[in-house]
């Protein structure tokens, strides 16, 4: 196994390290529970590392928004 980290894993990465502190925040003020938003937060990120495909966006936090969007609508409210 290679110890050289992937392109796709360096989005992510970025994205990650440049944007997590907002995702966490935008969430924070669009769903009532706290845990619920850092899980949303994780789960955000996880979504992406299992895409096949992934380039850098150009509106990195339009498209994390939209991630965590449609994370919110899979996970009843009562779980989380």
């Amino acid at each position: 196994m290679s110890s050289v980290p992937s392109a796709h894993s360096e989005i992510v990465g970025a994205l990650y390290r440049d944007h997590r502190g907002w995702l966490l925040a935008w969430l924070r003020r669009n769903v009532a529970c706290p845990q619920r938003a850092q899980d949303l937060s994780q789960d955000t990120f996880v979504r992406l590392l299992g895409r096949d495909e992934l380039q850098l966006p150009r509106e990195p936090r339009a498209f994390l928004a939209t991630i965590a969007k449609g994370l919110m609508f899979e996970l009843p409210a009562g779980r989380a």
